[in-house]
């Protein structure tokens, strides 16, 4: 053996060519990589010879495969084992392998798992009532097949807990021999996220009712359900009145718990398979499913107006709630949910024009009537700004001079669609659609300025009376409104005068009581309206500072022939004389009238037998008619 070709090898053959030579033993499978190539060596000494046989393989790419098998079986079970899914290996469905999250998941040792009874994870149901261990070897046998599977199912713990997973079912192939490899993630965060994203999407989340999108399916619901079984179903539009009165005054606060416990109340007066929705801020939708006819629904209107009847008590404090009904259903008013839910709408509104707190069935003339309050409605948010608003003011005599005193300020609408719109067609829409209030400032800024002309054209100071209505008079700016009217106009406090109607004090509202204050502080006159047609306490006339009560005219127009109204007029001038009150009566159309009213005592008045109410222009004229007695 020559030196050189020796030396020209690797230290570690080199090494091994050395102890082989000296030993004369052989010597086989040393690998050797020379580069990015593998060889593998066999060395055999020929002793007598005195030569060493050297043979190398090229087994490079032997080596790769190899190594790429031994890389990948590292990974597999790093994955393996790492993993938070249970992943369970099984063949001839015996369970071969599984991994720590096995145990984790299930709750179940994993030495348990190769002899536990399946039936342990396995319920024997699904929801739905399907069948486990069917529908488990449906899936087996596809993923056999060559058809990974993917599903969602119940499964239990060890401990007997229920949870929600995913289940992936697939056959791989290992040193040729074919093994299920099937893997389970617990999803039930996922599922609780899902849950709780489909609640916020269909429930409302102050009441955890139904919203309006998943009343409409409950409804269509209904509706198919009765198609099948001829019987029908009962649609209750409910609004409760007023609400939002108590909203401005109450605050945000109480009038949420207000509407929980309004939901809760309509839920009690309902069957367990009957629905009940919140639609909106104070509107609710019932669902009766499943009656015989629906006319039989008055019975849940009704008891739902009783319920509603009765005091509600927050933080120590009672309040009084009202609702308006409308009841439709099918198949008498329509058959479609869109159909139902605008009639129930239509005779809603109905039960409101009615007085509020009743129910009124749908007729297709409430749906003539909904379709002209909307007309209405929309043409009413345009007549501001295109001055279609205007004023008309009814004189106000002092009965015993016969002297013109002031006027008391009438709305009313010229619209170009509907012609010339009476107050008690449009005044009503207005306060519920809340216009009444961009509408109430405008009108006590247009009577303010008028009322400055007339002094100037007569020279005298002549009042002009303005009514506030309950939404109005619940916001916290009216004192505001008013003192920049009469800052902007230059008019004198005590020229303007405010009705405000019985109604509004029922409740001893804090916060209108305060307003009232306020505007008195301002110097204005305030005025008691329609006094005898609600409540009449003494109580609040003794405590507010009004300096006018008007008789409604009501009791005016029988006077001379009914002892009641009378009487009535009367006792009203008794406690009038006692507390130091104006009384102004409205309605006065003939001298026998006027004659009886002067003889009670009464000091202004107002009505047709003086003048029905004029425009601006015209009452500038009965101004200029009546100067003679103005000045004297």
């Amino acid at each position: 053996m020559g030196d050189n070709p020796i030396h020209l090898l690797p230290s570690t053959i080199y090494s091994v060519v050395e102890r082989c030579s000296n030993d004369n033993t052989g010597l086989s499978g040393l690998e050797w990589s020379l580069g990015e190539r593998t060889f593998l060596w066999k060395f055999s000494p020929f002793k007598k010879e005195k030569v060493l046989h050297c043979l190398g393989i090229e087994i490079t790419e032997r080596k790769k495969a190899e190594n790429a098998l031994s890389e990948s079986e590292i990974r597999y079970r790093t994955l393996f084992d790492t993993s938070n899914d249970a992943i369970f290996l099984i063949k001839n469905n015996k369970l071969i392998d599984c991994n720590p999250s096995s145990a984790t998941i299930f709750c179940c040792p994993i030495e348990e798992f190769s002899h536990a009874d399946p039936k342990l994870f396995i319920p024997e149901r699904q929801p739905g009532g399907r069948d486990s261990r069917r529908m488990l070897k449906e899936y087996v046998r596809l993923a056999n097949s060559g058809e990974t599977q993917s599903f969602e199912w119940k499964l239990n713990r060890r401990d007997g807990s229920e949870f929600d997973a995913e289940i992936y079912l697939n056959v791989a192939q290992f040193n040729d021999e074919q093994y299920m490899l099937a893997v389970v993630r617990d999803i039930t965060l996922r599922k609780e996220a899902e849950q709780k994203l489909i609640k916020q999407a269909s429930y409302d989340t102050l009441t955890d009712l139904p919203n309006r999108s998943l009343a409409f399916d409950r409804l269509n619901l209904a509706v198919k359900q009765a198609q099948r079984s001829r019987r029908c179903v009962g649609v209750l539009f409910i609004d409760v009145d007023r609400f939002k009165s108590v909203n401005d005054t109450l605050g945000h606060t109480v009038g949420d718990q207000l509407i929980i416990e309004v939901g809760n109340r309509i839920k009690s007066c309902v069957r367990e398979g009957d629905t009940v929705a919140r639609l909106s801020g104070d509107e609710f939708l019932v669902i009766i499913s499943s009656i015989r006819k629906v006319v039989d629904s008055e019975i849940v209107a009704d008891k739902i107006l009783q319920a509603l009847n009765k005091p509600f008590t927050l933080e120590g404090q009672e309040f009084f709630l009202s609702a308006s009904i409308g009841v439709t259903g099918y198949p008498n008013d329509g058959e479609e949910p869109q159909v139902l839910l605008r009639n129930a709408d239509a005779a809603m509104y109905k039960a409101k024009e009615n007085g509020r707190n009743n129910f009124q069935f749908y007729t297709p003339e409430i749906n003539a009537q909904a379709q002209l309050r909307v007309k209405t409605e929309t043409l009413l948010r345009r007549a501001l700004t295109k001055d279609e608003l205007f004023l008309t003011y009814q004189p106000q005599i002092d009965v015993r001079t016969h002297r013109l005193v002031g006027a008391e300020a009438l709305i009313r609408w010229q619209s170009p669609e509907l012609g010339l719109v009476r107050p008690d067609q449009f005044i009503s829409l207005a306060e519920d659609t809340g216009l009444i209030v961009p509408i109430g400032e405008w009108v006590i800024h247009t009577a303010c300025r008028q009322a400055k002309q007339w002094q100037e054209i007569c020279g005298m100071p002549l009042r002009v009376s303005v009514n506030i209505s309950q939404r109005q008079f619940r916001g916290s700016k009216l004192v505001n409104i008013v003192s920049s009217a009469l800052d902007q106009t230059g008019l004198l406090p005590d020229a303007l005068e405010l009705e405000i109607t019985e109604s509004l004090l029922v409740d001893d509202d804090p916060i209108v009581l305060k307003a009232i204050k306020g505007l008195k502080d301002l110097g204005i006159t305030l005025a008691l309206d329609d006094f005898g047609t609600g409540y009449s306490s003494l109580s609040y006339l003794k405590r507010l500072p009004f300096d006018v009560l008007k008789i409604d005219r009501s009791f005016v127009r029988d006077i001379t022939t009914d002892p009641d109204d009378a009487t009535l007029c009367e006792a009203i001038m008794a406690i009038a004389a006692s507390l130091d009150l104006v009384v102004v009566v409205e309605g006065v159309e003939s001298k026998e009238q006027l004659e009886f009213l002067k003889f009670l005592g009464i000091h202004l008045a107002q009505g047709y037998y003086f003048s029905k109410p004029l425009n601006a222009e015209d009452f500038s004229t009965y101004i200029h008619h009546n100067m003679d007695k103005l000045a004297s």
